[in-house]
């Protein structure tokens, strides 16, 4: 005594997919879905390199996480039932570069002692423009725009005991948004 359901034909065409299509990796729970179809029993996705289902796969609804892999490309897809799949629904998403930067290690310096800065700044990120260092402190940076710069604590800083240092973007391209790294300088006496 079961259910038997009839299925005369294969299912439509999903839906328009609803979803992201500018992305900056690293982004983490996406969500993408089209309008379930009663005929359909499951939905085929496929998605560009760097893409990860992390739940929903198989449904109309999926969750996704995008790594820094990733690229652009074209997610789809497909109804499926017994009599087989539909046409294929598509939509174009366009992943930029990530923006990235590094201040560095924690450093113990004793007083009178100066700091090598030594920054990374990687993805979108790519002229001294686009990136800043910034202290917490008074002393000085010898070249803010370089990130092999030197750090000199002021009396200020020395008397704190600490200084942050911060390397931050400013302004990176497409949906990226800026991100920021600390350096923190232990200053002993």
């Amino acid at each position: 005594s079961g259910t038997i359901i009839i299925v005369a034909a294969v299912p439509a065409q999903p839906s328009v997919i609803s979803g992201s299509t500018a992305i900056c990796p690293v982004a983490n729970g996406l969500v993408y879905s089209v309008t379930n179809d009663v005929n359909a029993n499951s939905y085929t996705w496929t998605f560009p390199a760097g893409f990860t289902i992390v739940s929903g796969a198989g449904t109309n609804t999926i969750t996704v996480d995008v790594g820094l892999t990733a690229v652009s490309g074209n997610i789809s897809v497909r109804a499926v039932n017994v009599c087989g799949q539909s046409t294929v629904r598509t939509l174009a998403v366009n992943v930029n570069n990530f923006a990235f930067a590094n201040a560095g290690p924690d450093q113990t310096i004793c007083a009178g002692s100066n700091v090598t800065l030594a920054g990374v700044i990687d993805g979108v990120i790519n002229s001294p423009s686009e990136w800043d260092w910034i202290t917490s402190g008074t002393g000085t940076i010898n070249s803010p725009n370089n990130l092999g710069s030197t750090y000199t604590p002021s009396a200020a800083d020395i008397a704190a005991g600490s200084v942050t240092i911060t390397i931050q973007t400013v302004n990176p391209s497409g949906p990226c948004n800026a991100v920021s790294d600390q350096m923190i300088i232990t200053i002993r006496p």
